[in-house]
């Protein structure tokens, strides 16, 4: 049951991520269409759009905690699970998912700050603002991108642990 609601968190969390990914693609819109015709950004639709990335950036900020801390609470009731039915918890917990899950986290960690430290100039020719604009919303998609594909991994590992535990005996467990 935790497996499965583990696996609700992650569809959720890429939900999230997916729906920022379209935020930014619609504020690349707005931006570009600013550059032309300033007045362009002062519309409801506009407000609207940038509004919603406000929203999305606070809810994915307490989901990546609520989503972390399911991870954290399977792997404590896996760990004793699997010693509980007598499964070697190295052999049984061990998969490429998570080393390669573990590995992406640095880069995830280095792309977060390339990306947070890309700034806007800081003159007001309005091309070039616009260029900046759009070339910072590509990093952070491609940012966003990379976390979707980690949680991918993450999931990934934690069904094939739970089926693991569920589909064998531990001397099966341990042979594969």
């Amino acid at each position: 049951m935790l497996t499965w609601a583990f696996v609700a968190l992650s569809v959720v969390y890429i939900g999230l991520l997916l729906a920022d990914i379209g935020v930014l693609a619609a504020a690349d819109t707005i931006v570009d269409r600013a550059a032309d015709d300033p007045a362009s950004m002062l519309t409801a639709a506009s407000a609207r759009v940038l509004r919603l990335g406000d929203q999305l950036n606070s809810l994915t900020l307490v989901w990546i905690w609520v989503y972390l801390a399911g991870f954290i609470a399977w792997t404590a009731f896996s760990r004793r699970r699997a010693q509980r039915l007598g499964y070697d918890r190295r052999q049984v917990l061990r998969h490429w998912t998570f080393v390669a899950w573990r590995l992406s986290l640095v880069l995830v960690f280095a792309m977060s700050l390339v990306v947070a430290n890309r700034k806007l100039p800081a003159n007001t020719d309005m091309a070039t603002l616009r260029d900046a604009f759009i070339g910072h919303s590509h990093a952070l998609m491609g940012y966003t991108a990379v976390r979707i594909a980690m949680i991918g991994l993450l999931s990934s590992y934690v069904i094939i642990v739970w089926r693991r535990l569920t589909d064998r005996r531990p001397a099966e467990a341990a042979a594969a």
